[in-house]
């Protein structure tokens, strides 16, 4: 993405934002596992899942409402590609969550 932004004016300010937007939740996700007893259970695969399929509908409704996509790739111009790109996302979430589990109980 930052490929077709400048260094300049709006495409600057987005940058910032989008660097922001991404980097600020996983520095706080990551500070709460390492400053807390954080344990991943088995059962919670279910609220990863959904949390999942939920994203999808708002990227979609996202994506319907700017008129463009949100992702270059997955930018629901060929739906059907979208939707099997987003389910391996969800199963990439599950597996990690599973990872993440068994790596916690060892």
């Amino acid at each position: 993405m930052f490929k077709t932004l400048s260094w300049h004016g709006i495409d600057l300010y987005n940058r910032g934002r989008e660097t922001s937007l991404h980097l600020l939740p996983l520095l706080t996700q990551l500070t709460n596992v390492w400053l807390t007893d954080f344990r991943v259970h088995k059962r919670d695969w279910r609220i990863v899942l959904s949390l999942g399929i939920l994203y999808t509908k708002v990227n979609a409704v996202g994506t319907l409402l700017i008129g463009e996509g949100v992702y270059p790739i997955v930018d629901w111009g060929n739906v059907p590609f979208t939707l099997a790109s987003f389910a391996l996302f969800n199963f990439i979430l599950v597996a990690f969550h599973f990872v993440c589990f068994l790596l916690g109980n060892r």
